[in-house]
């Protein structure tokens, strides 16, 4: 892959992480508003229940809002998926992050890495192998 579709990846993931962390947001905002209209009605009048009416009409809109950012596909993401299930991308990591971002084997795994070495000495290093004897 091209660094071109490569930051075209990163920048699309940048704007779906960004378009959920609105939904969030705005249904922090929500809950915390209905709280308070719920607290509210509690202090006052506790006959008709009118809290109800702007808590289930603005969480219409939480729930579109949700739509949107986990279920809902812009058409360039749907583009991009199509080239790299057609192999036009086939080269395209599946994690966006760059590689040196991705954690290692080397903090908290039980495997060695493969620049930590091995126990066997290597044909350079005294070792017997038999690569090292060829007549």
């Amino acid at each position: 892959m091209d660094e071109f579709a490569r930051m075209a990846l990163c920048e699309h993931e940048a704007m779906r992480i960004a378009r959920r962390q609105r939904f969030w947001m705005h249904f922090t905002v929500w809950a915390a508003f209905s709280i308070f209209v719920f607290v509210l009605w509690l202090l006052t009048t506790r006959g008709f229940p009118w809290f109800a009416i702007p808590i289930m009409a603005w969480g219409i809109g939480v729930a579109a809002h949700w739509a949107h950012a986990y279920v809902v596909r812009d058409p360039e993401e749907i583009l991009m998926l199509r080239e790299q299930r057609s192999g036009a991308l086939a080269d395209a990591p599946t994690d966006p992050r760059p590689p040196a971002a991705a954690p290692s084997a080397g903090h908290g795994s039980a495997t060695p890495s493969a620049d930590e070495g091995s126990a066997t000495p290597s044909a350079g290093e005294g070792g017997d192998t038999s690569a090292s004897q060829k007549d």
